[in-house]
């Protein structure tokens, strides 16, 4: 019963202290592309967010964002609803045949959990790729992230 206790302890202070700092983030993403999403906070309004990923076409994917983040913009039962928005680059690689490097506008919305460190949110993104060929490609997720 004390290791419970202690244990239950550690868990909620642990808890507290990650809706205070939650500085970097890393989890999942669902969609267009299929990876690994990154998140580091600057500061309350800015962060870097970065995504390793590999696509239904065959293509290994990399992509950096510097985001804006605007906090509790509406609420939705009860659940308050963030958006951010930034610019990033993606580079998209198909094993020697094909290399997309450029520039990406980038869109999200979704709900920052206060109890747990928990982030999900749905993100949409217009990339125009600039270097070996033009191509503008639509992106499109469901992401999770947990806070650390």
């Amino acid at each position: 019963m004390k290791k419970f206790i202690i244990l239950s302890f550690i868990l909620v202070s642990n808890i507290g202290l990650a809706e205070k700092i939650r500085k970097f983030g890393a989890g999942v993403s669902l969609g267009v592309p299929t990876g690994i999403s990154l998140n580091y906070f600057l500061n309350q309004s800015w962060s870097v967010d970065g995504m390793l990923s590999y696509d239904f076409d065959e293509f290994f994917n990399i992509r950096a964002d510097l985001l804006r983040h605007k906090r509790n913009l509406f609420t939705i039962d009860e659940y308050f609803i963030d958006i951010y928005y930034g610019a990033g680059l993606r580079m998209k690689d198909k094993e020697n045949q094909d290399f997309l490097f450029g520039p990406r506008a980038v869109v999200g919305i979704g709900h920052f959990w206060k109890s747990i460190p928990l982030e999900v949110f749905v993100e949409a993104a217009g990339v125009f790729s600039i270097i070996e060929e033009t191509d503008f490609d639509f992106e499109a997720a469901l992401i999770a992230r947990w806070y650390f």
